[in-house]
């Protein structure tokens, strides 16, 4: 003969958890955070600009101008596109951070 399982329901007691959470590292860090993506927002309006401009980009030689001019825009390119890529992955590591 098969045995006859019921559900029972139990009814807890209330349970009252009190909490103390120190923040102060984890606002430090969004602050910076929010730092961080300033700057990236920052730069990618500046880029947008000299697009509008029609600052050429993606050349490595601009006719016009010299080798020490265009050596230097080729640096700040660089340079730009170092700390946007930077800053994106900041921002992601928070974010999956934020979402474990």
């Amino acid at each position: 003969m098969a045995d006859k399982q019921t559900n029972q329901s139990r009814e807890l007691p209330n349970l009252n958890v009190k909490v103390d959470i120190d923040v102060a590292e984890a606002l430090t860090g969004l602050k910076a955070l929010q730092r961080e993506a300033k700057k990236a927002t920052q730069a990618m309006a500046e880029l947008a600009e000299a697009q509008k401009q029609g600052f050429p980009l993606n050349a490595e030689f601009v006719e016009g101008l010299t080798d020490d001019e265009n050596k230097t825009i080729n640096y700040l390119r660089n340079k730009l596109a170092k700390e946007i890529e930077e800053q994106v992955r900041q921002l992601l590591r928070s974010k999956a951070d934020k979402d474990s």
